[in-house]
């Protein structure tokens, strides 16, 4: 399976996964637990979304030597949680203040960075034509 093809299934499951998990603590009332589905689904996301970076670094790096291919892949794990760390600081304050969303925005703005990437990493026409398909 190519990098390509690992990043778009990734971050397919790690983007959706998210979106559930907060679905289902909207559908609670807002009421999150650490329990259950909800964390199943945190994990879920979490997993796919960090394999998804770590794929990117590597598909992204197909013409490189080895070494920067496993470079770039590292560095995409840091990249996501930078990313969600840096969208808690920015849309954790716009949210509604002590509303349960307030908690959940980051989780949702990084799902749905998960979710693009996957569009950007979806197979054209059922296979990868690029030459970093043979990542």
């Amino acid at each position: 399976m190519s990098a390509r093809r690992v990043t778009f299934t990734a971050a397919l499951v790690g983007g959706l996964g998210w979106l559930v998990k907060v679905a289902l603590i909207w559908a609670n009332g807002g009421t999150n637990t650490d329990e259950g589905l909800v964390a199943v689904f945190f994990f879920v996301g979490l997993g796919g979304l960090v394999v998804a970076a770590a794929a990117a670094g590597v598909w992204l790096t197909a013409d490189r030597p080895v070494i920067a291919r496993a470079l770039a892949g590292i560095a995409g794990v840091a990249a996501i949680f930078l990313l969600f760390a840096l969208l808690d600081a920015v849309l954790s304050p716009l949210a509604p203040e002590g509303h349960w969303f307030q908690q959940e925005v980051e989780i949702v703005a990084t799902a749905l960075v998960g979710v693009v990437l996957a569009w950007t990493a979806r197979p054209l026409h059922g296979h990868d034509t690029t030459a970093a398909a043979a990542a």
